[in-house]
């Protein structure tokens, strides 16, 4: 089998996955009940954001480089997408605002991830 389709499937996931994010963050939606800084859409923001990590290092895993630099970018390139979406949120739509606890939560998400893959390398 070819390395072109061995890492097909794990960049159609990372990139669906994007796309989810992305749909899901710029769509008008009704308010969400909040309950105080960890409430649910916290919780989702850093549960969306972790596994977009794990998919992105999963991506990533035919790439020359070692395998901490590999999460490293992963984390990088999540809470980048996060960052952007929050600009677009408060730029582009008239429904949805930019918030520095939903970047928080994202990148809370994509850290917890990024540890966890880091205490299975050697150092």
């Amino acid at each position: 089998m070819s390395s072109f389709f061995r890492f097909l499937p794990g960049w159609l996931l990372f990139i669906a996955w994007g796309i989810l994010i992305l749909w899901l963050s710029m769509i008008p939606s009704p308010p969400v009940i909040e309950i105080g800084f960890l409430g649910w859409d916290k919780f989702q923001h850093a549960f969306a954001y972790g596994v977009f990590t794990l998919l992105a290092g999963r991506a990533f895993i035919y790439s020359p480089v070692s395998v901490k630099r590999r999460w490293r970018r992963a984390i990088m390139a999540t809470a980048t997408f996060g960052g952007l979406i929050e600009v677009a949120q408060g730029a582009l739509t008239q429904t949805r605002t930019a918030e520095l606890g939903d970047l928080l939560a994202d990148i809370i998400g994509a850290g917890i991830v990024y540890c966890v893959m880091m205490m299975g390398v050697k150092k």
